[in-house]
Order: C-alpha cells, then sequence, then structure tokens
C-alpha cells in the first residue's frame, strides 16, 4: 500500500514510484514468458503492442495485470472503479534494439 506522503506525490507530480517490488518468481516467470514471445513473435523484439492478443502472452498477462497490491495502489489514487484500457509489452533488449522515439540525444 502506498504510504500518504507518496499518494501526495502522485497527485503533486502526476507519478509516484512505489516501494512494491515484483517477487523474484515472478519475475522469472515474466521473463520466461518474454523469450516464449520472441521465439513465436520475433517481431515483437523491442516493443509488442499486440501483447494480449498473442497466444503466448494472454492469459499469463491477465494474471500478471490482476495482481492485487498493484491494483490496490491503483485504487488508491484514482479509486476503486477502473478499468485496463490498453496493454503492451515494452522490453528494450540491452546494448540492442532502436532507441525509444521520446528519447532525447
Amino acid at each position: 500500500m502506498l504510504t500518504n506522503a507518496q499518494i501526495d506525490e502522485y497527485h503533486t507530480n502526476g507519478f509516484v514510484i512505489p516501494d512494491f517490488r515484483m517477487p523474484g518468481p515472478v519475475l522469472e516467470a515474466i521473463k520466461a514468458r518474454h523469450q516464449k514471445l520472441l521465439a513465436d513473435h520475433p517481431e515483437h523484439r523491442s516493443f509488442a503492442t499486440t501483447a494480449r492478443r498473442c497466444s503466448t502472452m494472454t492469459s499469463d498477462f491477465w494474471s500478471s495485470a490482476r495482481n492485487d497490491e498493484i491494483l490496490d495502489m491503483v485504487g488508491q489514487l484514482i479509486g476503486p472503479d477502473f478499468a485496463l484500457w490498453n496493454s503492451s509489452f515494452f522490453a528494450k533488449p540491452a546494448l540492442d534494439g532502436k532507441a525509444h522515439p521520446l528519447t532525447r540525444t
């Protein structure tokens, strides 16, 4: 859960960096799903705008997106009635891949 100071930070700055971290086993599972996504859809190496449509990601993505701790924090910031409108999987490979269009040089 977010502290009152973190909630105030969000309302002041428009973002907050919570203390929450995904557990190691969950991160390892996400990495494994990403490797499977790349094996099945190499065109998504830098950015998968349609990750939820890829059969290798669909159910796994939704289980990660519905993490209770994350949903509770979002609810603290914008209220309990919200929906996931869109999704993408942004995973720029280290030392490889294209520059992000918003990156300034």
